[in-house]
């Protein structure tokens, strides 16, 4: 399996997070929000982390198990 981890930050705060998480997937990161957008995700550290914003995305992408 191929974990990859999108953020939204600059190629340097990308760095910086991959040496502080040694995270061990691929990581890409798009500033303009593109691929954020295309999905229906929200801006914000709270946006995209609560319950609702969760739900929105799955019901977006259709990810549920009714």
């Amino acid at each position: 399996m191929v974990v990859v981890c999108t953020g939204s930050g600059t190629a340097s705060q990308l760095r910086s997070f991959n040496e502080e998480m040694q995270f061990k997937g691929e990581m890409l990161t798009d500033p303009e929000l593109g691929s954020f957008k295309a999905v229906g995700l929200t801006n914000g550290f709270f946006a995209t982390l609560t319950w609702y914003s969760s739900k929105q995305t799955n019901k977006q992408m259709d990810l549920t198990t009714a």
